[in-house]
């Protein structure tokens, strides 16, 4: 015996999926656009961040050195010492900000209830 498997789906019901699924389109062409331009927009605000780590960093290497060759000469400036120190946590800030800016990952969006199926017999006998 073979069985035909019909979805129970009204011509009312199929337009507004439809009509659903038209607006959904849209709305995701729109939001890709969103997304492509903050992609943008973040890989420019890295490059910038990047840069700024590496001048303090940077920074910090050349006080750091100066501090130890005018203490090597038995010269100890507190100044120079202090500016090292706060050269050294300059970063912290900058890498507390994006930690706090990075937003979490998404939810999964949840699989939507199956559509009602009716299973009727198929009479082999009956024309195609």
């Amino acid at each position: 015996m073979k069985l035909k498997v019909v979805a129970a789906i009204s011509r009312e019901d199929r337009t507004k999926i439809f009509t659903g699924f038209s607006v959904l389109t849209e709305r995701m062409k729109a939001m890709s656009a969103q997304l492509d331009a903050l992609i943008v927009q973040v890989e420019a605000t890295n490059t910038v961040m990047g840069a700024a780590v590496n001048l303090i960093n940077g920074l910090a290497a050349e006080v750091t050195a100066i501090k130890d060759q005018l203490a090597a000469q038995g010269i100890d400036n507190a100044k120079l010492n202090d500016l090292a120190a706060a050269l050294d946590s300059a970063d912290d800030p900058l890498a507390a900000a994006i930690a706090a800016n990075t937003p979490a990952a998404p939810e999964p969006i949840p699989e939507p209830d199956p559509l009602p199926v009716v299973v009727e017999p198929v009479d082999p006998n009956a024309p195609a």
